[in-house]
């Protein structure tokens, strides 16, 4: 139903739960495109009072495909996705985040984005810089890391994970 709304140019309106929300809500989008990260399918669409989104289509349900057209979209995906470290598209933040020895070997097979640099530090560590799109997907990355990781920048990114730390040891 789906593959056909997107072929068609149909809108579609379906209730969808995001991960922090408890409650469904209804959204009408004009779909675009699909896209498969790490064996999750995601519906990329366009919702006329937010922008360009991502839905994970595991949380969509009660779907329909209305009889309205759907807007024209001319989206590059790579320049929507550039900077995404999985899925996410946001405004673009420049990161700074030092790595142990243990995470420099290891990063290869974990990196961050594909325009990441990484410089070597005596220790066997190093720096990581990339420019990546919002910091949310970030945050998770560095968190998989614990220990091995530290934010250096922005100020923001580590307020967000000093919160996050402070809450998940919350009595």
């Amino acid at each position: 139903m789906l593959d056909a709304a997107i072929a068609q140019r149909k809108k579609v309106r379906f209730r969808y739960r995001s991960a922090g929300d408890t409650e469904y809500k209804t959204r009408t989008v004009d779909p675009l495109m699909w896209r498969l990260v790490d064996e999750h399918v995601y519906l990329i669409a366009f919702e006329p009072e937010v922008g360009y989104r991502t839905f994970k289509v595991a949380r969509m349900s009660h779907t329909e495909r209305l009889e309205q057209d759907a807007a024209v979209h001319d989206v590059d995906e790579d320049e929507l996705f550039r900077g995404a470290v999985k899925i996410w598209s946001g405004p673009p933040v420049e990161v700074a985040i030092r790595l142990s020895p243990y995470a420099t070997r290891l990063l290869p097979e974990y990196p961050l984005s594909r325009e990441q640099e990484v410089v070597s530090q005596p220790d066997g560590g190093a720096i990581l810089r990339a420019r990546v799109a919002g910091t949310k997907e970030v945050l998770r990355w560095v968190l998989h890391w614990g220990v091995h990781a530290e934010v250096l920048a922005p100020a923001a990114l580590r307020e967000e994970l000093r919160e996050e730390l402070r809450e998940a040891l919350a009595p």
